[in-house]
């Protein structure tokens, strides 16, 4: 994709906990693996926002936003988009709330 859309935006859709383990994203992506010799990450089970047309946006673990307590309700939530990578990064637990169709 040339032109992807990114930044703040607001998504609808029915947030779903998978059974697949993936590790915290990492803040240093040069010595992360470093790091992790000596301090191994976290695994969280991944989490998806499933639109209305059936696409998905992956949402990244975040210590701070508890998403799992959604899982299987429709929501509306504000974060920031990144359309090339499919993700939906959500930072503030204000930002994401139950939504009725």
């Amino acid at each position: 994709r040339i032109l992807c859309d990114k930044g703040v935006q607001t998504q609808i859709g029915v947030i779903k906990v998978l059974n697949i383990q993936e590790k915290e994203p990492s803040g240093l992506p040069i010595l992360s693996n470093i790091l992790e010799w000596f301090n191994p990450k976290l695994t969280h089970n991944r989490v998806v926002l499933v639109k209305e047309n059936g696409e998905t946006l992956k949402i990244p673990y975040s210590r701070f936003v508890n998403i799992a307590q959604y899982a299987n309700y429709p929501v509306v939530a504000t974060g920031n988009l990144d359309a090339c990578g499919q993700t939906f990064t959500v930072t503030e637990q204000s930002a994401i709330e139950t939504f009725a169709r």
